[in-house]
Formats: structure tokens, C-alpha cells, sequence
């Protein structure tokens, strides 16, 4: 939470339309960059194996983009509690949801 203080006040000397034209820039940026073969499970790969550090296959720019568009929407919310639920809920979105949609298309593909 000590860190949702920091974000809400990372972007104060920026204007709002500002935020939101870099934000809407980053989010296009993450649609244009985002690997959607592997997102949709076209692209298997194989299991997940414990002993290696996992990768994001989904396109790392595309992740960095949604990133830095959330945190720059994020600096402009009011409460502490919002901005650390809306960071992580693109956490979900854009990092764990895609690797967990492909490892279900490959155990569906494996039954």
C-alpha cells in the first residue's frame, strides 16, 4: 500500500489530458504489440516446468506498454485502497490471465 501513495502522486505535475493521451497511446501500443497467438492458446507451449523461471510469451513490449498506461491512469485516482486494487487487477489482466488462458488450451488440447 506504501506504494499506491507514491503512484498517486507521481504524475501531479503533469496535466490530465496529458495522462490520458500517454495512457491511451500505451493501451493502443499493448493492442498492436500483444503476441495474440499465444493469448488465444494457438500457440501452446509446453507445461509449465517449477524448476525454470517462467517468461511472459504474450510480448513483453505489449506488457510494458499496459503497465506504464496503468500506472499513469492509476496516479490520477484518489484512495490508496482504489489504486492498489486497480494495479492489481491489470496485473491480473494483462500478465496472469493471458499465460493461464494458454496453459488451459493446452491441457484441453493434451485430453
Amino acid at each position: 500500500r506504501f506504494l499506491a501513495a507514491v503512484l498517486k502522486t507521481l504524475t501531479a505535475s503533469y496535466s490530465t489530458d496529458t495522462v490520458h493521451t500517454l495512457a491511451t497511446m500505451g493501451f493502443l501500443l499493448h493492442l498492436l504489440a500483444c503476441d495474440y497467438s499465444y493469448a488465444n492458446g494457438r500457440e501452446v507451449s509446453p507445461p509449465f516446468d517449477v524448476t525454470k523461471r517462467p517468461a511472459f510469451e504474450g510480448g513483453t513490449l505489449s506488457l510494458t506498454a499496459a503497465f506504464f498506461a496503468t500506472t499513469l491512469l492509476a496516479s490520477r485516482l484518489e484512495d490508496n485502497l482504489t489504486v492498489y486494487i486497480f494495479i492489481a487487477a491489470s496485473v491480473v489482466l494483462f500478465a496472469l490471465y493471458p499465460a493461464a488462458r494458454n496453459q488451459v488450451a493446452y491441457n484441453t488440447r493434451m485430453n
